[in-house]
């Protein structure tokens, strides 16, 4: 009955009745799945039990699975258990070794560390090479021989406790101290870079007593140059820079003869210095071989600077100096 009247209605007055709208259907959900890449969770290996080699598995133990395996280049070598351990051979790539109690001492082969070489206890370089480590802030390493290969020094090198030389290769970044020899000259050593390399960094070498410590290019094709950063110091009692023959000597940072009675001698056949050469505290710097400067000599009363005597004539404080574009000052 309703409906009829609502027909008669609308028919009078015109209107037409629509029809609903028809609803969409929701969009359907498809859940799909994303590759991700492949990562390796570094492990802990701990060294367990007493003294040891390095390549004895028996002596590791994986914190993750609680296998024996030597540490492997995802892994974090722990050594303190207070035990000596010896690296003689092989080639080991780890993430980062803690020497936390006891020592490590590397004798013969290759320990590449991607990381981190930190030591509360020792560490020792006396042969074998030690490849890409980043020495921790604090952390000494007690260098006897061996070589370095693209390491970086937060902290210290140690050669002075006893007599030692080390080869460089692939640059030495070094931002604590070297100190080469002991401050009574009874040890001496010798840091030899193996072709052109650059010394770099914000640290500093030290010269002990002794007249035989020595930083300087061995090896390498003719005309090799060692390259002295600009924020490097190298400084101390007795030394050489450079010192052989058929090598050359680029400096950027500051040589400075800075302990009386002491001798820095600085050798080269192509020596070109753009940083500071500095004859301090009683100290004296004497200049051997051919030799440029377009940066600053520094001559400290009481010090002295000698060079060879067609670089004009050897000269002492206050003693003139003339070279194009350099500085020269008497305190």
């Amino acid at each position: 009955m309703l409906i009829r009247y609502a027909r008669r209605f609308v028919n009078r007055w015109g209107c037409r009745m629509r029809p609903a709208p028809k609803m969409r259907p929701a969009p359907r959900f498809r859940p799909t799945l994303e590759g991700l890449e492949d990562r390796t969770v570094p492990s802990t290996v701990n060294w367990i039990g007493s003294a040891g080699d390095w390549s004895d598995p028996s002596h590791w133990l994986d914190a993750t699975t609680l296998t024996n395996h030597t540490p492997t280049a995802a892994d974090d070598a722990v050594l303190d258990t207070g035990a000596a351990v010896t690296h003689a051979t092989g080639t080991d790539p780890v993430l980062s070794v803690s020497v936390a109690s006891g020592s490590l001492t590397l004798t013969g082969g290759t320990l590449d560390i991607a990381g981190t070489l930190s030591a509360a206890g020792t560490f020792k370089l006396a042969g074998g090479t030690l490849a890409d480590a980043t020495v921790a802030a604090g952390t000494t390493v007690a260098v006897t021989g061996g070589t370095l290969s693209g390491a970086t020094f937060t902290g210290d090198l140690d050669m002075a406790t006893a007599s030692g030389a080390t080869t460089v290769i692939n640059g030495l970044t070094l931002n604590g101290t070297a100190y080469l020899g002991d401050a009574a000259g009874t040890t001496a050593s010798y840091l030899q870079f193996s072709g052109t390399q650059t010394l770099s960094g914000s640290g500093a070498v030290l010269f002990g007593g002794n007249g035989n410590n020595a930083l300087y290019v061995l090896g390498g094709a003719a005309g090799s140059t060692l390259t002295i950063g600009p924020n490097v110091l190298v400084h101390g009692k007795n030394g050489a820079v450079g010192f052989y023959s058929g090598y050359g000597l680029v400096n950027q940072g500051t040589i400075s003869a800075d302990t009386a009675g002491g001798t820095i001698l600085v050798r080269s056949d192509a020596l070109s210095s753009a940083g500071t050469l500095q004859a301090t505290d009683g100290g004296t710097l004497t200049l051997a071989g051919a030799w440029s400067n377009t940066g600053t000599l520094e001559i400290d009363l009481g010090s002295t600077v000698t060079a060879p005597a067609t670089t004009r004539r050897p000269w002492t404080a206050r003693s003139a100096f003339s070279s194009p574009a350099s500085t020269c000052r008497a305190r």
